[in-house]
């Protein structure tokens, strides 16, 4: 995906703000820009810039009790909207803004939609809602439905891989603008209507074919996998926006009346290697749920997310009706 960079307001406020070294976090697939980023931005300012190594996957995962080691002035991380959350050093983030050329996929969509619809986006493609909107709304056939989400999402229409509270109700159908299928599937599940995808990498629309969908087999696979484990490790994330200790003794707790073993693990990134050394027998996420997600085959035991603990021990069953993202 093609990225702008925003400089000049990067710089502008190093300038204004007077601080002289800066820590710089920038999202995994951009990590091999990091040296050009740096530079430029030392170049421009006459500031030391710090590139953190450690993973970068949301405005949750920031480094800044590293940072504050460090000395660190202030914290600049790139590709993300802010989560609203107190920090002990400043952080500003800059969404990065895809230029991609749209203008294919919103033809495709003026010309073969009809109805109202519910638009929700990504942080790449926030900042050009009101383009999109000028050019579907070309379609008399149309009406676009934009809503504001809860304490945790910055701009209307945008939504997170944990988070879907902006998706907005009474409508006919959703259109996600982005690539994946990850953020459209969980909005399937989560209102349970149509989603259809304009992906500007492919240049196509799609609808997201739920029914055919490995996504529900495989968590139900964990499921079944977790339901005959004996020991749980109840995984506490040490990361500052994904710390829900209330959660995690929660589930500890739920489990343990089941008759289980269970007991809270405190821990940052949560890898293949970390758990095996700790020999649970299953484990439970109470961080971003997209770890669980997205990397469950990595993981030799089984790895579920709190919301499917409680699917498994709070007696509400497995029915595929019942099955919902964790959210946060």
């Amino acid at each position: 995906m093609k990225l702008d960079i925003p400089y000049e307001d990067i710089c502008k406020l190093i300038e204004e703000s007077g601080d002289r070294l800066i820590g710089l976090e920038i999202p995994e697939g951009l990590k091999r820009r990091a040296h050009d980023i740096s530079r430029e931005i030392s170049y421009r300012t006459g500031s030391e810039v710090i590139i953190s190594g450690n993973p970068c996957y949301g405005a949750c995962d920031i480094s800044d009790r590293e940072f504050i080691e460090i000395g660190v002035d202030r914290i600049i991380q790139l590709g993300h909207s802010p989560i609203l959350q107190n920090t002990e050093i400043p952080i500003n983030y800059f969404p990065l803004r895809s230029n991609l050329d749209l203008s294919y996929i919103l033809k495709e969509i003026r010309e073969s939609i009809k109805g109202v619809i519910g638009l929700v986006t990504t942080a790449q493609f926030i900042t050009r809602m009101d383009e999109i909107v000028e050019s579907i709304e070309k379609s008399n056939d149309i009406e676009v439905v934009i809503s504001d989400g809860d304490s945790r999402i910055k701009n209307p229409g945008q939504v997170l891989g944990c988070n879907f509270s902006a998706v907005p109700n009474n409508v006919d159908f959703y259109l996600y603008i982005g690539s994946g299928n990850f953020h459209p599937l969980g909005i399937r599940i989560a209102k349970d209507k149509k989603v259809l995808v304009a992906d500007p990498e492919k240049n196509e629309v799609r609808k997201i074919d739920f029914e055919n969908s490995n996504f529900l087999n495989k968590r139900y696979a964990q499921m079944e996998k977790a339901k005959n484990a004996n020991t749980f490790g109840i995984i506490l994330s040490t990361k500052k926006g994904q710390m829900r200790s209330n959660l995690a003794m929660e589930i500890c707790k739920l489990i343990r009346s089941s008759g289980k073993e269970a007991e809270i693990i405190s821990m940052g990134d949560i890898t293949p290697g970390k758990l095996i050394q700790l020999g649970f027998d299953a484990y439970v996420s109470t961080a971003c749920p997209r770890v669980a997600y997205d990397d469950s085959e990595r993981f030799k035991y089984p790895l579920i997310t709190s919301t499917e603990a409680r699917m498994l021990f709070d007696d509400s069953g497995l029915e595929e009706y019942n099955y919902k993202f964790d959210v946060i």
